[in-house]
């Protein structure tokens, strides 16, 4: 039988980054089916609003429902079974554990006996006090809704105008609707959090002075995520070569990725692997040790750009 070829560690993170969006995915899947049951729920109030020559007007009971609107929308969210995908999302993490050990211990020499308990504690506690009660969501996504609503009887709308914009909210297009993409930021920001801990918790403890910024971009992509991945722009004298970097510039790269829309603002040296390139931010940052020559590189590239 022919030996298996050994991973590089490009495929590695390669296999980490598909394996974290597919978990993403995989979590928000299904959730269309409750994001239109809460359309239909809604579509039932709008229908009881007053109307008058074809448009809602605001009256006593038009304002009572909005009022009602909470206690309703929870219903829904309390029936989506969003709680049993969250528990299967989060064994998910023991994954990523396992694979940053894996990748770690080929550039590190030795097998990477770190603990992450308390990383592991602090991310499940936030995603499961977001996402793991369903009053949680509905506080989240009530305010958007009512807006809507009011919106609609204050701008004198007919049934039909309000029911486009109550549907456009909801449910959504192509990248889901209300529920998904909250939902969706939560869960991303979470399993990419604590993706980003484990590696500056290693970073740390053996001392690892380079770093590279991978994944893939698309549309959307902020500036800051853009020239990390590239080496580009107010980045390119920091960069060794594309996506690759020295630890040391990360302060006076924060200091300019802060003055860009999307970054996080504590972000900080210390954290940078956790948060990354912001808020839904798909990326990773993978710590090595650089060599001499790179360091003496960058060095000479900060120099003539004086």
């Amino acid at each position: 039988m022919a030996k298996r070829r050994k991973q590089t560690l490009s495929e590695l993170l390669a296999d980490k980054l598909s394996f974290i969006k597919g978990k993403e995915e995989s979590f928000l899947d299904g959730l269309e089916s409750t994001e239109k049951a809460l359309f239909g729920k809604l579509l039932a109030i709008l229908k009881r609003f007053t109307q008058k020559n074809g448009t809602l007007v605001q009256d006593e009971s038009s304002s009572a429902l909005l009022l009602r609107l909470k206690k309703e929308i929870n219903q829904v969210i309390g029936k989506s079974g969003l709680n049993g995908k969250l528990k299967n999302f989060l064994v998910s993490f023991d994954k990523v554990e396992d694979m940053n050990r894996t990748i770690y211990s080929r550039v590190i020499g030795r097998p990477v006996k770190t603990g992450f308990t308390l990383e592991r504690a602090i991310l499940v506690d936030e995603i499961a006090d977001r996402l793991g009660q369903p009053l949680q969501i509905t506080n989240a996504i009530t305010n958007p809704i009512r807006n809507v609503l009011a919106s609609s009887i204050h701008g004198g709308m007919t049934f039909t105008e309000a029911e486009e914009n109550l549907k456009r909210l909801v449910v959504g297009g192509k990248s889901g609707g209300l529920i998904k993409k909250y939902a969706g930021q939560v869960a991303k920001d979470a399993i990419n959090g604590f993706d980003g801990a484990i590696n500056d918790k290693i970073r740390d403890e053996f001392e690892l002075d380079g770093f590279r910024y991978v994944g893939s971009l698309i549309a959307t992509s902020r500036t800051n995520c853009i020239e990390w991945i590239n080496g580009t722009g107010k980045f390119k004298k920091y960069a060794i070569r594309p996506g690759t970097y020295r630890v040391a510039d990360l302060k006076a790269m924060i200091a300019i990725a802060k003055k860009r829309p999307g970054f996080n603002q504590s972000t900080n040296p210390k954290n940078f692997g956790q948060l990354r390139g912001g808020y839904r931010c798909g990326h990773q940052v993978f710590y090595f040790r650089l060599t001499p020559e790179q360091d003496e590189q960058v060095n000479e590239q900060i120099s003539k750009s004086k």
